[in-house]
């Protein structure tokens, strides 16, 4: 229903007057806890007034995808389920062509940018967006590269040297039309299919606290195959889940972070409303994910899928692999956004991530200027620290008991008002630190 009350409230948050002042306070806000009350107001406006400023862009781009025969999410499904390398070579050729018609829509809209947040006063986007984090994303970049990247570099190229060898012995190196299949696991049994994620999802939840038949998160189908699930709001701005249409363990993974996401979103929501959803650090919402991505490590969750026996040799040692990759894409992201790089550059830094050759989605995500790599880091620490607690409290079967229920919204409904840092020391925990990522995101199984 059209709101203009809501309409005239929303254009005046997003005056440039009122969204510079909100970025001043946050950017000159003290860090950690005693800054949040800044950080947090910028965070209503602050995003939202670049939406408001590419809108119009952003619905150009859909007009042109409108009519496309192959549009870029199918290419990207058939490049992960495809066993034909030539097959995969065309795809990926199509793919690249897609991108490259998008190239001056991405100018456009980061140039539209830039003049936005220069207007407000900032540097550029990435210094904007860059005020709503507790600490420097600097620093943080810094320091986690030293403490959890670098140490692991070596140790996550072999791997995936091994983990290529291991799905084409004849091939001498790894091509990017190679990079989705061998990523998203889809040549490793059991094949699990996109169809699971409902019926497990409801399994999931029971326990937990959630109801996709009631109080949500809701289970929302996409309006065209999308490869990946997704978490986002209902007309009613309500949590939902979109489920991908991605096969595979990888693709399980993924959909169980979200379902993570989505399960803490829908709790504060009832609990604290949906301010505590919007505005809280950033780093909260990524350490959600954490313990139910982690899951598709655990032999008793394959269990209780009824595929314990069915699992390939080799598969937990390429999923601990997977996961040893979401820090280090974060912390590449991350780089790249403080120090933008073109090229062969931007090419090397996003091959230091995976130890593979860069695709056309690495190279259009390295295109960003977002500092939200910060947010990840931090927040995978403190996902890690809390998957320590279930574990140790409720054992590696915590994900079937209402007690797990507890110790999860104890501490989202902790979050609000708090830091990553805060919460994790409030709650005893532990540091936001990069050695939880070195100890527990090793690439072996």
């Amino acid at each position: 229903m059209h709101d203009p009350v809501g309409d005239e409230r929303a254009s005046e948050l997003l005056r440039r007057e009122a969204v510079a002042e909100a970025y001043t306070l946050a950017r000159d806000a003290r860090p950690g806890v005693e800054g949040e009350p800044e950080r947090r107001r910028f965070r209503a406006v602050g995003r939202a007034y670049l939406a408001h400023v590419t809108s119009p862009l952003d619905e150009a781009r859909h007009r042109l995808t409108a009519g496309e025969e192959r549009p870029a999410a199918e290419l990207e499904l058939g490049l992960m389920s495809e066993d034909d390398p030539e097959t995969r070579r065309s795809l990926y050729r199509m793919w690249e062509a897609h991108a490259d018609r998008f190239g001056g829509w991405l100018e456009e809209r980061a140039a539209a940018a830039h003049e936005a947040v220069e207007a407000v006063g900032a540097p550029d986007v990435a210094g904007y967006l860059a005020a709503e984090h507790p600490l420097d994303p600097e620093p943080t970049c810094q320091r986690f590269e030293a403490g959890a990247i670098a140490p692991l570099d070596d140790p996550v190229a072999h791997a995936m040297r091994e983990r290529w060898l291991g799905a084409d012995p004849r091939a001498i190196e790894p091509q990017a039309w190679d990079v989705p299949r061998l990523l998203a696991l889809t040549d490793r049994p059991p094949q699990i299919p996109s169809t699971i994620s409902g019926s497990l999802l409801r399994r999931l939840g029971s326990p937990l606290g959630a109801d996709p038949d009631g109080r949500g998160p809701r289970l929302v189908p996409w309006s065209a195959p999308h490869p990946w699930t997704m978490e986002g709001l209902d007309a009613e701005r309500e949590p939902v889940v979109l489920p991908g249409a991605a096969a595979g363990p990888v693709a399980l993974a993924r959909t169980l972070g979200v379902w993570g996401r989505a399960v803490r979103a829908s709790f504060l929501r009832r609990e604290r409303g949906p301010v505590a959803v919007a505005l809280g650090d950033p780093a909260f919402a990524v350490a959600a994910e954490v313990p139910f991505r982690r899951l598709v490590l655990s032999e008793p969750f394959w269990d209780e899928l009824g595929l314990g026996g069915r699992v390939a040799e080799g598969l937990q040692r390429d999923l601990a692999l997977n996961e040893a990759l979401a820090p280090r894409r974060a912390w590449t992201y991350l780089s790249l956004a403080l120090k933008p790089a073109d090229g062969a550059q931007a090419d090397e830094a996003l091959a230091r991530a995976s130890g593979l050759p860069p695709t056309v989605a690495d190279r259009l995500g390295a295109r960003g200027r977002d500092p939200y790599g910060a947010a990840m880091l931090r927040g995978i620490v403190l996902g890690l620290l809390l998957e320590e607690r279930l574990l140790t409290r409720h054992g590696r079967r915590w994900f079937e008991t209402m007690a797990a229920r507890r110790t999860l919204e104890d501490g989202w409904d902790a979050e609000v008002g708090e830091t990553a840092e805060s919460l994790a020391d409030n709650m005893d925990l532990g540091t936001i630190e990069p050695t939880p990522i070195l100890d527990r995101c090793q690439p072996v199984g």
